[in-house]
């Protein structure tokens, strides 16, 4: 086909945000690890942790819009309150639902991932100590700079 050009190839640049991140992790070793790879990386979010299921759902019962996580960062293997408890609750309310809830577990179990899957989580991440700095690079790269996150907000409000 004489005179057809390609279009010309536009590289897509990564939109720049602050987003309020919360991750809900129970071993203070990855909680460290977590912070210093986005310090390395120098990601510039509001990163907020919770130490169990019970802490993030208390602070996921706040109805001020401006306290809402844009993104939550969850383990499930915690004691009490564990991840899928966690991710039932956000599924199951109207204000929360909306938010993409990232399973950030050591468990590689087939059954966690598809329960995971199937309880509605967005996506289901491998820890690994080796790669950690790998796997929130590109973590940060999709979730925060690539994706398209809807705005949470307050039914009713």
């Amino acid at each position: 086909m004489e005179g057809l050009r390609p279009p010309p190839f536009h590289r897509h640049r990564p939109v720049t945000r602050r987003l309020k991140i919360l991750l809900v992790e129970d071993n203070n070793a990855d909680v460290w690890l977590f912070k210093e790879a986005f310090k390395a990386l120098g990601a510039v979010h509001e990163l907020e942790t919770a130490k169990d299921g019970s802490e993030a759902i208390a602070r996921l019962q706040e109805r001020d819009p401006g306290k809402l996580p844009d993104l939550i960062l969850l383990d499930i293997n915690m004691p009490k309150v564990d991840g899928f408890e966690v991710l039932t609750y956000i599924r199951g309310t109207s204000h929360l639902c909306v938010i993409p809830v990232i399973i950030l577990s050591s468990s590689r179990d087939e059954r966690d991932v598809r329960r995971a899957h199937e309880l509605g989580a967005n996506s289901y991440l491998c820890k690994n100590t080796d790669d950690f700095s790998d796997l929130v690079g590109d973590f940060n790269r999709y979730w925060l700079n690539r994706a398209e996150l809807p705005q949470v907000e307050l039914s009713g409000a």
